[in-house]
């Protein structure tokens, strides 16, 4: 039987736990975070919310029910109870997936030149419709970018530890064309998800003291972010583009996105989440479908294993 000292000692633990974490991440990065991972995974921050609490009162009860009559919390409680732990976030990443691959898997596969009605899935090379915008480092203009401003919190010297202070997605309007027809796609339309599925990334440095290069600062200024001018601790930016001519596949309601007398017709959320996905369609579902399913079955197994030790944990 756990006593109430035991289980608030375990309580205590894991509150220190997290107050080292906020230490080191600050809550404004955490909520960044969330947004960040909810735009690149398709996980709501409701979901991670619950998840990460359920992680939370499972690894109390895993130190709590270790600790009962005597005992200490050793190694193998630690695996079990923090497997545990990080099974339901992984849970709520995969079931997240699945809506995706629903979605999906409920689109009519057609050209951009003939689409049918209701919800459909193309995938073409993206042209631009109203221009594109430079970044830096590159050599030619894209048509959307995630990026990411993120500070070195100097806890070591040998190996920085990023935080993110900044981050979110530009994007211009542009067609999906795969010879047939273009297809219009608009940055309110769907949910672009740039870092799905893709490793298209880079990073730019910028050191400690040292002034932020033009090209970087305009870059911010244009997303509305105050450039760290100049930096008192190391920053770096990454960025994640797509450009003219890169494969995309995009899935949601066909319909008229602009007035009668545009040539444009296009996609929108209609009655479900749209979304824009680097590749081409039979890649974006291969990938889809085997992440979905792998980390959803295994975070479900870490979950009940991990369940499954804390309840012996409190068994007579």
């Amino acid at each position: 039987m756990v006593s109430t000292y035991t289980l608030g000692m375990a309580v205590l633990a894991v509150g220190v736990i997290v107050l080292c974490l906020l230490l080191i991440i600050p809550p404004s990065s955490v909520r960044l975070a969330f947004r960040s991972f909810e735009r690149r995974t398709g996980t709501p921050t409701a979901a991670m919310v619950v998840a990460s609490a359920f992680a939370l009162a499972l690894l109390t009860l895993g130190i709590a029910g270790s600790n009962a009559g005597g005992g200490e919390f050793d190694v193998v409680d630690g695996l079990f109870s923090v497997g545990g732990a990080l099974g339901p976030l992984g849970v709520a990443v995969g079931l997240a997936g699945h809506t995706m691959r629903s979605r999906l898997g409920a689109a009519d596969d057609c050209t951009t030149g003939n689409p049918d009605t209701g919800v459909v899935a193309v995938d073409g090379s993206l042209t631009p419709i109203d221009g594109t915008f430079e970044i830096p480092d590159t050599d030619g203009d894209v048509l959307s970018c995630a990026y990411a401003l993120q500070k070195d919190r100097g806890l070591t010297s040998s190996r920085p530890v990023w935080v993110t202070v900044a981050e979110g997605e530009r994007t211009r309007p542009f067609a999906v064309d795969d010879g047939s027809g273009e297809l219009r796609v608009d940055e309110d339309a769907v949910s672009i998800h740039s870092g799905e599925l893709s490793r298209r990334s880079y990073s730019i440095s910028l050191p400690e003291d040292e002034p932020v290069p033009d090209d970087v600062a305009a870059f911010l200024s244009a997303a509305g972010v105050d450039s760290p001018e100049p930096p008192r601790a190391d920053h770096r930016l990454r960025l994640r583009p797509l450009a003219p001519g890169n494969t995309a596949t995009v899935v949601g309601e066909y319909d008229r996105v602009t007035k009668p007398s545009d040539a444009f017709w296009g996609v929108s959320d209609g009655d479900g989440p749209a979304y824009l996905f680097p590749g081409e369609l039979d890649s974006v579902r291969s990938r889809l479908a085997k992440r979905s399913r792998w980390l959803t079955g295994v975070s479900a197994l870490l979950t009940l294993v991990g369940v499954g030790y804390v309840a012996t944990l409190f068994l007579p």
